[in-house]
């Protein structure tokens, strides 16, 4: 028997982390996909809980540093900021069973 779980599985590739931000820096979680949008987050690079991808990066034709990705971050189980980060400064990672316990508490 062959169990197929859906894309947006607890371990699915549907999480981001940090990646190519300098260690004295953060990466700005940003209202709308632009630079000049307001920034709602900002999170370190070597932070331990990822950001859920909330939809495809955007637009899909173009390199890496000019496509944003839709996102959702728990910085703790009480907040979140939902935005949109830059895809170069991110690589896909599987979610965290925690991810999950931090979505619930926020319903």
């Amino acid at each position: 028997m062959t169990i197929v779980l859906p894309n947006r599985a607890v371990g699915a590739e549907n999480c981001l982390q940090v990646a190519n931000v300098e260690f004295w820096d953060f990466l700005n979680i940003r209202e709308k996909p632009s630079a000049e949008s307001r920034i709602v987050g900002a999170i370190a690079p070597g932070h331990g809980e990822p950001l859920e991808r909330t939809g495809r990066c955007i637009p899909a034709h173009v390199r890496p540093t000019a496509r944003w990705c839709p996102v959702i971050y728990y910085p703790t189980k009480q907040i979140r900021h939902k935005g949109f980060v830059k895809a170069f400064f991110t690589r896909p990672v599987p979610c965290p069973p925690s991810l999950e316990i931090y979505k619930n508490q926020l319903r």
